[in-house]
């Protein structure tokens, strides 16, 4: 049951993020799809990170998703990503003014989803109190089993190419490799559980071969000129601890008081360079930035307040 409950999962994860791919041709105990030269949904990029460029394209060379269905309860999903670019760039009126329609028109779009939650909310009404009693069980059981199959995912992003064009300048982000896993208090990967009083659990974010550029181009959008690199080729390892009860156990003698996440960073050495030519467009991306915590926050703010209505 657990196994066909994460495979439906992973199939809607897959089917809303990446065009073409899903779980239906994956054999029930060898659980390993391989997909070749995919798309990323650009619209559902725009949409769920909320951020306020345009994404022009979102390519994967090869995307390959292991479900270790027949012990799924103790080994790891891993999901590998190779050879990825994904660029975006500024917006401009048309970008915005089309971004508008299309929230328009899914506001407007009646929710399927709700309506079915509301006969599925009328029917259980009508059954017995025991048979709810049951269902509600099922559903905390069935929770707290994707939970711990969800927190135990392996992540693997290998050749990534993030670029951000602008009319002055082109930031390029690439890394060779990038895993995130959970481990044990011991930081050794493998398939875990919230540990201690506090919960807590334990993850690796390694970055491996990290580069970064800005290059400045001419008024056809064409970098005339490479720049050296800001950092070029440095490894970073961030050890991250999060506590579900930072306090501990009510019943203990007293709150531990630790902090509910912890993160570690760990390298041996990280060499900075910034050029002349590379300040003004250091200065003018970190506006840039800044512009964009802005109004993801007032975005924010806006859907609290309606939802207070």
């Amino acid at each position: 049951m657990a196994a066909s409950i994460v495979q439906g999962v992973v199939d809607r994860y897959l089917r809303k993020w990446v065009k073409n791919a899903t779980t239906e041709h994956a054999g029930l105990w060898e659980g390993e799809l391989v997909f070749k030269n995919v798309e990323l949904r650009l619209d559902v990029m725009q949409q769920e990170l909320g951020l306020p460029m345009v994404f022009t394209r979102g390519f994967i060379q090869e995307l390959r998703v292991y479900l270790p269905l027949a012990n799924i309860l103790r080994e790891n999903i891993r999901i590998t990503l190779s050879n990825v670019e994904v660029v975006a760039r500024t917006p401009n009126t048309s970008s915005k003014d089309e971004a508008s329609e299309e929230e328009a028109e899914q506001a407007s779009e009646p929710n399927g989803e709700s309506e079915a939650a509301t006969e599925g909310g009328n029917s259980s009404i009508s059954s017995s109190s025991k048979k709810g009693e049951e269902a509600e069980k099922s559903k905390g059981w069935v929770a707290s089993t994707l939970t711990k199959i969800m927190q135990n995912v392996r992540v693997d992003l290998r050749n990534v190419v993030f670029k951000y064009c602008t009319d002055k300048y082109v930031s390029s982000l690439s890394w060779k490799s990038l895993s995130y896993y959970p481990c044990s208090p011991s930081w050794e990967p493998r398939f875990t559980e919230p540990v201690g009083p506090t919960r807590a659990r334990y993850k690796v974010l390694l970055v491996e071969h990290a580069t970064w550029c800005l290059d400045p181009v001419d008024k056809d959008g064409v970098v005339a000129s490479y720049v050296s690199p800001f950092f070029n080729r440095e490894s970073l390892e961030l050890r991250i601890i999060s506590r579900g009860k930072p306090d501990g156990d009510a019943a203990g003698p007293a709150p531990l008081q630790l902090p509910a996440s912890q993160i570690d960073a760990r390298f041996e050495a990280f060499e900075l360079s910034v050029s002349d030519r590379q300040v003004a467009m250091l200065a003018a991306l970190i506006e840039e930035i800044q512009g964009m915590v802005k109004l993801v926050q007032d975005q924010q703010g806006a859907k609290k307040r309606r939802r207070k209505r």
